[in-house]
């Protein structure tokens, strides 16, 4: 497989000791032409995937679709599920 993009926070890879840390969930969405959906995040000058932060009352899926009805404006069918923690 090609590697197409690695995205970081900055130049390179930061800690995250001594962050407050929330539970995120984030999704490579394919579109029908199989294009993947990046967002760009001006502010802080890098690309990043849907998805966001986990708000009270929501499981991950839930928080992930709304954040993808949100950022990219399309209703998400799940393909799989991995869940990450760091």
């Amino acid at each position: 497989m090609k590697l197409l993009k690695e995205i970081y926070f900055g130049e390179k890879p930061v800690s995250t000791d001594g962050w407050d840390h929330k539970q995120t969930s984030r999704a490579v969405v394919f579109d029908n032409e199989n294009k993947i959906a990046i967002l760009y995040v001006e502010a802080f000058d890098f690309p990043k995937l849907p998805g966001g932060g986990v708000e009270e009352g929501e499981d991950l899926e839930q928080a992930l679709r709304r954040e993808c009805r949100e950022e990219i404006g399309c209703e998400i069918e799940s393909g799989g599920y991995q869940s990450t923690k760091f």
